[in-house]
Protein backbone atom coordinates (compact mmCIF):
# COMPACT_ATOMS: atom_id res chain seq x y z
CA UNK A 1 0.00 0.00 0.00
CA UNK A 2 1.73 3.16 -0.82
CA UNK A 3 0.34 5.35 2.03
CA UNK A 4 1.67 2.79 4.50
CA UNK A 5 5.22 2.88 2.80
CA UNK A 6 4.72 7.23 2.93
CA UNK A 7 3.49 6.80 6.55
CA UNK A 8 6.82 4.02 7.24
CA UNK A 9 8.72 6.61 5.20
CA UNK A 10 7.82 9.65 7.45
CA UNK A 11 8.21 7.17 10.61
CA UNK A 12 11.44 6.63 9.59
CA UNK A 13 12.30 11.05 9.76
CA UNK A 14 11.03 11.12 12.68
CA UNK A 15 13.02 13.78 15.32
CA UNK A 16 11.91 11.21 18.04
CA UNK A 17 15.40 9.17 17.91
CA UNK A 18 13.69 6.08 19.71
CA UNK A 19 10.98 5.87 16.87
CA UNK A 20 13.35 6.60 13.75
CA UNK A 21 16.05 4.17 15.20
CA UNK A 22 13.73 1.40 15.35
CA UNK A 23 12.43 1.86 11.75
CA UNK A 24 15.95 1.97 10.49
CA UNK A 25 16.79 -1.44 11.89
CA UNK A 26 13.37 -3.18 10.92
CA UNK A 27 12.94 -2.05 7.70
CA UNK A 28 15.03 -2.86 4.44
CA UNK A 29 14.26 -1.84 0.49
CA UNK A 30 12.53 -5.15 0.17
CA UNK A 31 9.73 -3.51 2.34
CA UNK A 32 9.17 -1.01 -0.46
CA UNK A 33 7.54 -1.46 -3.37
CA UNK A 34 6.67 2.59 -5.38
CA UNK A 35 9.49 3.84 -7.03
CA UNK A 36 9.27 7.30 -5.13
CA UNK A 37 9.11 4.80 -1.58
CA UNK A 38 12.54 3.39 -2.86
CA UNK A 39 14.06 6.43 -3.53
CA UNK A 40 13.35 8.11 -0.45
CA UNK A 41 14.35 5.23 1.87
CA UNK A 42 17.55 5.02 -0.25
CA UNK A 43 18.45 8.65 0.34
CA UNK A 44 17.54 8.46 4.14
CA UNK A 45 20.30 5.40 3.88
CA UNK A 46 22.73 7.36 2.51
CA UNK A 47 22.63 9.94 4.76
CA UNK A 48 22.23 7.90 7.62
CA UNK A 49 25.85 6.48 6.49
CA UNK A 50 27.01 10.17 6.06
CA UNK A 51 25.93 11.87 9.19
CA UNK A 52 25.14 9.01 11.42
CA UNK A 53 21.41 9.88 11.95
CA UNK A 54 18.41 10.05 9.71
CA UNK A 55 17.02 13.38 7.96
CA UNK A 56 14.37 15.22 9.20
CA UNK A 57 10.95 15.17 7.28
CA UNK A 58 12.16 19.38 6.57
CA UNK A 59 15.04 18.36 5.55
CA UNK A 60 13.96 15.76 3.39
CA UNK A 61 11.56 17.59 1.18
CA UNK A 62 14.11 20.12 0.75
CA UNK A 63 16.81 17.79 -0.71
CA UNK A 64 17.57 19.00 -4.00
CA UNK A 65 18.78 15.22 -5.21
CA UNK A 66 14.57 13.70 -4.26
CA UNK A 67 12.78 14.04 -7.30
CA UNK A 68 9.39 15.98 -7.59
CA UNK A 69 7.20 12.54 -7.07
CA UNK A 70 8.99 11.78 -4.20
CA UNK A 71 8.53 14.97 -2.25
CA UNK A 72 4.71 14.94 -3.81
CA UNK A 73 4.71 11.42 -2.22
CA UNK A 74 6.10 11.81 1.83
CA UNK A 75 4.22 14.44 1.75
CA UNK A 76 0.91 12.71 1.58
CA UNK A 77 1.80 10.40 4.64
CA UNK A 78 -0.71 10.93 7.76
CA UNK A 79 -0.09 11.95 10.79
CA UNK A 80 3.55 10.97 13.00
CA UNK A 81 3.79 7.46 14.94
CA UNK A 82 3.87 8.12 18.70
CA UNK A 83 3.97 5.08 20.40
CA UNK A 84 5.68 1.41 19.82
CA UNK A 85 2.09 -0.64 19.37
CA UNK A 86 1.88 1.29 16.26
CA UNK A 87 4.82 1.35 14.88
CA UNK A 88 5.21 -2.58 15.36
CA UNK A 89 1.80 -2.53 13.52
CA UNK A 90 3.09 -0.85 10.70
CA UNK A 91 5.96 -2.38 10.08
CA UNK A 92 4.04 -6.08 10.30
CA UNK A 93 1.55 -4.80 8.15
CA UNK A 94 4.39 -3.10 5.89
CA UNK A 95 6.18 -6.79 5.81
CA UNK A 96 2.43 -8.76 4.76
CA UNK A 97 3.06 -6.68 1.66
CA UNK A 98 6.64 -7.39 1.47
CA UNK A 99 5.35 -11.22 1.29
CA UNK A 100 2.80 -10.98 -0.63
CA UNK A 101 4.91 -9.71 -3.12
CA UNK A 102 7.49 -12.16 -3.03
CA UNK A 103 4.98 -14.90 -3.08
CA UNK A 104 3.11 -13.33 -6.26
CA UNK A 105 6.82 -12.92 -7.94
CA UNK A 106 7.80 -16.76 -6.87
CA UNK A 107 4.50 -18.31 -8.17
CA UNK A 108 4.67 -15.91 -11.17
CA UNK A 109 8.51 -17.00 -12.16
CA UNK A 110 7.81 -20.77 -11.18
CA UNK A 111 4.76 -20.91 -13.64
CA UNK A 112 6.79 -19.25 -16.59
CA UNK A 113 9.73 -22.00 -15.95
CA UNK A 114 7.27 -24.67 -16.00
CA UNK A 115 5.60 -23.79 -19.52
CA UNK A 116 8.86 -23.20 -21.30
CA UNK A 117 8.98 -25.20 -24.67
CA UNK A 118 11.92 -27.64 -24.42
CA UNK A 119 13.37 -29.26 -21.37
CA UNK A 120 12.56 -27.96 -17.93
CA UNK A 121 15.47 -28.29 -15.31
CA UNK A 122 13.30 -28.97 -12.13
CA UNK A 123 16.53 -28.79 -10.68
CA UNK A 124 17.09 -24.89 -11.27
CA UNK A 125 13.29 -24.68 -10.76
CA UNK A 126 13.46 -25.86 -7.33
CA UNK A 127 16.03 -23.77 -6.08
CA UNK A 128 14.35 -20.61 -7.27
CA UNK A 129 11.57 -21.95 -5.02
CA UNK A 130 13.50 -22.69 -2.13
CA UNK A 131 15.36 -19.15 -2.27
CA UNK A 132 12.20 -16.90 -2.71
CA UNK A 133 11.21 -18.87 0.57
CA UNK A 134 13.88 -17.94 2.44
CA UNK A 135 13.71 -14.65 1.19
CA UNK A 136 10.13 -14.48 2.30
CA UNK A 137 10.48 -15.71 5.70
CA UNK A 138 13.41 -13.50 6.48
CA UNK A 139 12.94 -10.54 8.49
CA UNK A 140 15.45 -8.38 9.92
CA UNK A 141 15.17 -7.62 13.70
CA UNK A 142 16.12 -4.79 15.53
CA UNK A 143 16.67 -7.14 19.33
CA UNK A 144 18.84 -9.35 17.42
CA UNK A 145 21.23 -7.72 15.38
CA UNK A 146 21.71 -4.54 17.09
CA UNK A 147 23.98 -3.33 20.23
CA UNK A 148 23.07 -0.31 21.18
CA UNK A 149 26.03 1.93 23.28
CA UNK A 150 25.20 4.38 25.29
CA UNK A 151 22.05 5.73 26.96
CA UNK A 152 19.82 2.71 27.43
CA UNK A 153 22.30 0.62 25.73
CA UNK A 154 22.10 -3.16 25.73
CA UNK A 155 25.97 -3.68 25.01
CA UNK A 156 26.50 -4.82 28.44
CA UNK A 157 24.40 -8.11 28.55
CA UNK A 158 25.39 -9.29 25.30
CA UNK A 159 29.15 -8.57 26.45
CA UNK A 160 28.31 -10.48 29.62
CA UNK A 161 27.17 -13.22 27.83
CA UNK A 162 30.10 -13.19 25.38
CA UNK A 163 32.46 -13.51 28.52
CA UNK A 164 30.66 -15.79 30.88
CA UNK A 165 27.75 -17.83 29.13
CA UNK A 166 29.32 -21.45 28.68
CA UNK A 167 27.30 -22.51 25.89
CA UNK A 168 27.62 -19.77 23.38
CA UNK A 169 28.09 -20.94 19.62
CA UNK A 170 29.62 -17.54 18.52
CA UNK A 171 32.44 -17.71 20.59
CA UNK A 172 35.50 -19.76 19.41
CA UNK A 173 37.04 -21.28 22.55
CA UNK A 174 41.22 -20.15 23.23
CA UNK A 175 41.74 -22.50 25.28
CA UNK A 176 42.41 -20.57 28.35
CA UNK A 177 41.49 -21.10 31.80
CA UNK A 178 39.09 -18.55 33.67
Amino acid sequence: SPRTEAHALRALCSINREISGYMLGALSDSFFHKKESLEIYKRVLKFNERKGNVPSLQLLLEDQLLSKEAKAFIETSGKPISDQAELEALVENLDKYRRTRLIYSMCKDAISALTVDGAIDIEEVQSAIVGKLTEIQTRRTTDADVIHLGKDSNALEHIHDIIYKESNDQVIPTGFAD
